[in-house]
């Protein structure tokens, strides 16, 4: 963590703050503390049994089975609670709860919930969005803003063109250029001359391919998404052959060579992606309570490897050279979380990752207070978005800063040895679908012990059953599970 601080930034607040290990700390720091408790309350348990040799009768035995599987239930929904299980609509291990529709209307929603913080934030409605608009990239100059547009191009406009009559065109070249194959020698030209029509309607391959290079792979799906909203605006309604939205945008995704958020590797990554642009909703959402007065830059690294930490290496702070910085530049050149302090190791490291996070680089400003007051909520959120790096300039207005910040959104964690699944295989990923399982268990485990002569008084004390004429009654309301989704998702119903 670098702190750069002066005379006009709040020395206290920012001291309160204290180590990059106090920042780690804060990430879990309420769903931790209820995690850690119930594990070790769970193994308590355990101890005292062990302890305490043969159970005197049946009433110790259903005592302490009580006792154990409503801890073992405390558990479970204390990791739960972390909130970062892989999510089902997202597995493709599980073919059962797998929903591709759902996936991209969740990337269609974020991307409304950006567009509608970009117009309030030009009406003066909530922070401005500056980085959510920008300039197109100049020659050697990068893109300076995810260029996100709420018109058709105005010399469209201005020529009076029918929108239709644009798709109709580029449909009917997309099928010659098809047709023909890459080996035909008209084919380059045509491929170019494709790209041409495109930009005339607003989509320019090229710009989304350094938007991706520049911001992130999912800056590219954004933009992309954009795009081809406007033109499906243009569109009557009695141009499509389909009332189906999802139909009309999987036709637009072809002309308009959609591409979804991609690895290193160049494979698909739909729930990081997804996961990475959730969160910036999120922090955009916290930055309007909280009073933020412009965000500059946003920029969605890829998957960072998340290793384990002892807290205390964490807290030795080792000299950092100092960078120049301007709010507009994005940032250092360094990787924070390669840096001492971070998630990451030295590279000869041995040890396997225990999870993974896709980071988000923000560059914003605020005053004093505010600014504080946004990175302490963030980094408490029920979401874990860890405070990796923090660095704070002095503007040249009376009490207000810069602060570039750097987030660690934990997307997943691999588990060891944590069980297995109804397959019968070993667990590699903590899912939603593995923690029901495992709540379901503890669950009905638990319910059948409820009402036993050893275990109703405690039951009872806990809202579990009632007691009457030494008889227990199971109060149905306390075993029914509110925070997972038992049934299977809802097939998504796109919007236009």
């Amino acid at each position: 963590m670098e702190l750069r601080p002066s005379a006009k930034i709040a020395i206290g607040v920012i001291a309160a703050l204290g180590t990059i290990g106090a920042l780690h700390l804060l990430v879990f720091q309420k769903n931790a503390r209820q995690f850690q408790s119930a594990q070790s309350e769970y193994q308590r348990t355990l101890n005292d049994f062990r302890n305490q040799g043969n159970a005197r009768n049946w009433n110790e035995i259903y005592e302490f089975q009580y006792t154990t599987f409503k801890r073992e239930l405390e558990f479970w929904d204390s990791v739960q609670s972390l909130n970062v299980a892989f999510p089902d609509k997202y597995n493709p291990l599980n073919p059962e709860t797998f929903d591709r529709a759902a996936q991209e209307q969740d990337y269609w929603d974020c991307y409304r919930y950006l567009q509608n913080a970009r117009l309030e934030g030009q009406a003066g409605q909530g922070p401005a969005m500056s980085f959510l608009g920008g300039r197109p990239s100049q020659g050697n100059q990068p893109p300076g803003g995810w260029q996100l547009v709420d018109t058709l191009p105005p010399a469209l406009i201005q020529a009076q063109i029918a929108v239709e009559d644009e798709i109709t065109r580029l449909s009917n070249e997309d099928r010659l250029i098809k047709s023909i194959g890459a080996n035909n020698p008209a084919y380059p030209a045509r491929v170019e001359g494709y790209r041409r029509q495109l930009l005339r309607l607003g989509m320019d391959l090229n710009e989304r391919e350094r938007l991706a290079e520049t911001y992130g792979s999912v800056v590219g799906t954004i933009y992309t998404i954009n795009r081809i909203d406007i033109v499906m605006q243009a569109l009557p309604d009695e141009f499509w052959n389909t009332p189906d939205i999802g139909q009309r945008r999987k036709q637009m995704y072809d002309l308009f060579q959609m591409e979804w958020p991609k690895d290193e590797s160049g494979g698909e990554v739909m729930y990081y992606g997804y996961r990475q642009i959730r969160a910036m909703q999120d922090m955009l959402e916290t930055a309007k309570k909280d009073r933020i007065e412009e965000i500059y830059r946003v920029i969605a690294h890829g998957k960072l490897d998340l290793f384990y930490v002892d807290p205390a290496e964490a807290n030795k702070q080792p000299e950092q050279k100092q960078n120049q910085w301007d709010p507009n530049d994005g940032g250092f050149n360094d990787y924070p979380g390669n840096n001492p302090g971070g998630r990451s190791p030295k590279k000869d490291t041995k040890e396997p990752p225990i999870g993974g996070a896709m980071p988000i680089e923000m560059v914003f400003k605020a005053n004093n207070a505010d600014a504080m007051g946004y990175l302490y909520e963030l980094a408490n959120e029920s979401a874990p978005y860890e405070l990796d790096k923090l660095r704070l300039r002095q503007t040249n207005e009376e009490g207000k800063i810069f602060a570039y910040a750097w987030f660690n959104v934990v997307t997943f964690v691999t588990v060891n040895k944590l069980g297995k699944n109804k397959a019968g295989k070993d667990m590699l990923l903590l899912t939603e679908n593995f923690i029901r399982e495992k709540k379901d268990e503890a669950r009905n485990e638990l319910r059948e012990i409820v009402v036993k002569t050893g275990a109703m008084d405690l039951a009872e004390s806990d809202g579990y059953v009632t007691i009457e004429n030494k008889r227990a009654t199971i109060i149905e309301e306390a075993f029914q599970d509110d925070t997972d989704s038992a049934e299977a998702p809802a097939t998504a119903t796109p919007s236009n």
